[in-house]
């Protein structure tokens, strides 16, 4: 029977295409999402880990512990004892250090980490230059040198960072020299601007609380470990180097995790999309070979036969497209992930999930198949023998279904409901899914209440239109299968849309509440130079900038929370930030002052409290607000309105100054041009929500990506489906468009009728999925958002309109080939079909 299957499929191939493109782009689509989880889990295993990557053993020390003992060399008694095992060949400390560097174009923060001793253990190679040799050398990689714009052999200016300190000067410069360039291959993950590797003298007399060190023997690492773990102080842990490689690649994968399960979910709604599309090619095609079904029934084939080999048409067929979508798969995965920087590890593949990759696109297929194919069965040879027509395809009409559906649904919908709270991803997606099965039980419904309305509208646009609009009328459930696939597609793209839009929306927002200021700078204590002001008052796309005055103030204080100056906020900068509690004071209250919420809490005092205080050596007393304006700054501030600090009349200075960007401003060549401005003065402390802003950005870009490369293989499976419905329907309805053509239709009408139902199908789907789609964007983003920041509903609606339009012009263009096929059809010959 198997090759009597083979044999079927070989005789129309044509027909059987759009199920291999089908099941090809769903399994395609999920060995992508596996592909691209595993090869970017180990970049960033490699990434977040790259220090211990060549060691044997990782110890860590409780900070309680980790200075204790030190030996006439200074080394601590942990890391001697280490040292002494018979088996250890050799321990290095791990250093590190932020720093504030200042470069000959740039200036930002540093992250010094010091090198292995043992060059066995160093992770990464030179591309030029050569090792640090003394406690001022350092290495760094080719994207720090062109963003400070130095070369190796330059001398930088750097300075341990830290957090001010109200009335501390900021620590000496020190001039490091560059020796060589790192060869890292891979972007790390540090947090910070610039990257730099030292010899461990640059580090003094730090305390390290980390080790690696390496062993003789590997075989007997694990006794090594158990010996470490006994011998050493109390407070000192050893562990194999690849287990706490994996524990801190864990704690940037758990983040990746967050775009698994998008991505994941993403990929089961394609599945889906792929087997409706199949299951709609099998039903046409089975409905066109009645006559033969009959004839195979009269011959004696039993119904189970006569499935069964249904069914191993569809496995062939599911066979072969799997294997297909696995070598694309494979290929767009890795390079999602190396499009994404995330491709150090190499192409990494898990063999249990392409297997289950295969196994899932065979089963869809056959799942697809099997109702069609149980149909097929149950018709009578007798009646079998008389020409029938596609709309009678589909399930027939019972009132339980659409009970079972709406059961699902609510099911589903409670399910997201709980997990988006929750910020649980996982329930999300599984409710989100099992919703949507919900919803492709009724969706063709849904679609037939809307044939009537459509085709009023198309009656309007002239004769082919009016034909058009009443073919798909009268045959609601083709109408119904070729639109499902649209709708799942047009509302997972807007679903992305929407959750990229109300993400990035609700995280500035947040971000907003947070750092009312894009950007701060501030001396230690000497007054802003004209060069630093100019620099700032000419950033691009600058919604305000202002000087702040500043006096000297003693307020009741704490033995951590303290304020010792005063700044003054024009009335434009509050606005901006959102300060209105110094913009609308109340009329029987003392003069507005803004103060962090921890000084509040620290002086036991409510929102609206009255506190005495002395400015410059006059007494005044103010009404306390909390905000978060004051800590943007430094420590030890509050701000007051610049009209009532001018008002009291006593001497300032300038030490700060406040910008806030626009709202279409773009945050890196912000951030590039505040660092060179920052650059000209070594004293200035930079602070603000800019970067962070940036970074979020970012990282939701990948969403709004993502949502393109969905857009490109959901349209691509709705628009092969919609078009090989439309294929089969032309050879189903060889006899009424001869017909036409004989009553003195002209060609390109029966190309305009063709395209205007493609039209109206893409419509119809367009719209189901502007609708479904918008309220699962919501739920997704108010599961990743939602227990970080409220929910901001942002629209975008000029996006949507454009994925609508696309969408009915995939529509149009899925008509084109079965138009042109229809249009070739001769009068006679159509009129002569049987």
């Amino acid at each position: 029977m198997l090759s009597d299957a083979w044999a079927q499929v070989r005789s129309y191939p044509s027909r059987l295409v759009a199920v291999l493109v089908a099941v090809a782009l769903g399994v395609g689509f999920l060995t992508a999402t596996s592909v691209f989880t595993a090869t970017s889990a180990e970049g960033l295993r490699l990434t977040a880990a790259a220090p211990l990557t060549r060691a044997d053993i990782y110890l860590e020390a409780d900070p309680s512990v980790a200075g204790e003992g030190r030996n006439t060399s200074g080394v601590p008694a942990w890391l001697a004892a280490t040292a002494r095992d018979e088996n250890v060949a050799s321990v290095d400390p791990v250093y590190a250090r932020t720093i504030d560097v200042f470069g000959a174009a740039q200036r930002g923060l540093g992250n010094v980490l010091s090198l292995p001793g043992n060059p066995a253990v160093r992770w990464f190679t030179l591309s030029a230059g050569r090792w640090p040799a003394g406690p001022r050398d350092v290495v760094t990689d080719e994207q720090t040198l062109s963003a400070l714009g130095v070369s190796m052999g330059s001398r930088l200016q750097v300075r341990t960072h830290r957090e001010e300190r109200d009335g501390e000067r900021p620590k000496d410069l020190e001039t490091v020299t560059i020796t060589g360039v790192a060869d890292l291959g891979f972007q790390p993950l540090t947090g910070v601007d610039f990257r730099f590797y030292a010899d461990q003298r640059f580090f003094g007399d730090d305390v390290t609380t980390t080790a690696l060190a390496t062993v003789r023997d590997e075989g007997r690492l694990t006794g090594t470990i158990d010996r470490l773990n006994t011998t050493l102080p109390d407070g000192v842990e050893a562990a194999t180097a690849s287990s706490a490689a994996d524990a801190a690649a864990s704690r940037f994968v758990g983040g990746g995790n967050s775009l698994m399960f998008i991505m994941l979910g993403f990929a089961l709604i394609a599945v889906l999309s792929a087997g409706i599309v199949i299951a709609n090619t099998f039903t046409v095609l089975l409905t066109q070979r009645r006559r033969q079904t009959a004839l195979l029934r009269l011959m004696g084939a039993h119904r189970s036969q006569v499935r069964t080999l249904i069914l191993l048409e569809s496995l062939i067929i599911g066979a072969m497209g799997s294997v297909l979508g696995l070598a694309l798969g494979v290929g767009l995965g890795y390079l999602g992930a190396r499009w994404q920087g995330l491709d150090g590890g190499g192409l990494v593949v898990n063999p249990f999930m392409l297997v289950l990759c295969l196994l899932a696109g065979i089963a869809c297929t056959v799942a697809a198949a099997w109702l069609p194919a149980r149909r097929a069965t149950e018709v009578p040879p007798a009646a079998a023998w008389r020409t029938a027509a596609v709309s009678g395809q589909g399930a027939p009409s019972s009132r339980t279904l659409p009970r079972v559906a709406l059961a699902v649904l609510v099911l589903g919908l409670a399910v997201a409901g709980v997990g988006a709270p929750a910020g649980n991803l996982a329930m999300v997606v599984f409710g989100g899914f099992l919703s949507a099965i919900g919803l492709l039980l009724v969706l063709r419904r849904l679609v037939t209440w809307m044939l009537p309305t459509l085709e009023r509208v198309l009656g309007r646009m002239g004769v082919s239109a009016q034909v058009a609009g009443a073919n798909l009328r009268r045959h609601p459930e083709r109408t119904g299968s070729a639109a499902v696939a649209l709708v799942i597609g047009t509302s997972l793209i807007v679903a992305l849309m929407v959750g990229a839009r109300s993400g990035q929306a609700s995280v500035d927002a947040d971000l907003k509440n947070r750092y009312p200021v894009d950007v701060s700078l501030r001396t230690s204590d000497t007054a802003l130079s004209p060069g630093t002001v100019a620099g700032i008052h000419g950033l691009p796309d600058l919604t305000v900038a202002a000087v702040l005055p500043e006096a000297p103030a003693r307020f009741p204080a704490s033995p951590r929370e303290w304020i010792s100056a005063v700044l003054g906020a024009p009335a434009d900068v509050l606005r901006a930030a959102g300060a209105e509690q110094l913009l609308r004071p109340r009329a029987d209250a003392s003069p507005g002052l803004l103060v962090s919420p921890q000084y509040l809490a620290a002086a036991r005092l409510k929102d609206g409290s009255s506190v005495t205080a002395v400015v410059a050596g006059q007494r005044r007393s103010f009404t306390v607000h909390p905000s978060p304006l004051p800590s943007l700054a430094g420590p030890g501030l509050a701000v007051l309105h610049a009209d009532t600090l001018a008002g009291l009349g006593v001497p300032t200075t300038t030490r700060t100054i406040w910008a806030v960007a626009g709202a279409d401003a773009d945050r890196e060549a912000w951030r590039s041009a505040v660092g060179r401005v920052a650059a000209l003065d070594p004293s200035i402390t930079v602070s603000g929500g800019l970067s962070e802003r940036g970074d979020i950005a970012n990282i939701l870009s990948i969403l709004v990506n993502l949502s393109i490369a969905m857009l490109l293989v959901t349209v691509l499976i709705a628009v092969v489906g919609l078009a090989n419905i439309l294929r089969l329907s032309v050879v189903e309805r060889t006899v009424e468009i001869a017909l036409l053509r004989a009553l003195g239709t002209r060609r390109g009408m029966i190309r305009a009728m063709l395209a205007t139902e493609a039209l109206g199908i893409g419509v119809i789907g367009a719209l189901l999925g502007l609708v479904i789609g918008i309220p699962y964007g919501l739920l997704g983003v108010a599961a990743v958002v939602g227990r970080q920041a409220t929910l901001v509903v942002d629209l975008p609606w000029t996006g949507m309109l454009g994925g609508i339009l696309l969408i009915s012009l995939c529509g149009v263009l899925a008509g084109i080939l079965p138009g042109w096929q229809a249009s070739r059809i001769p009068p006679a010959e159509g009129l002569t079909a049987q």
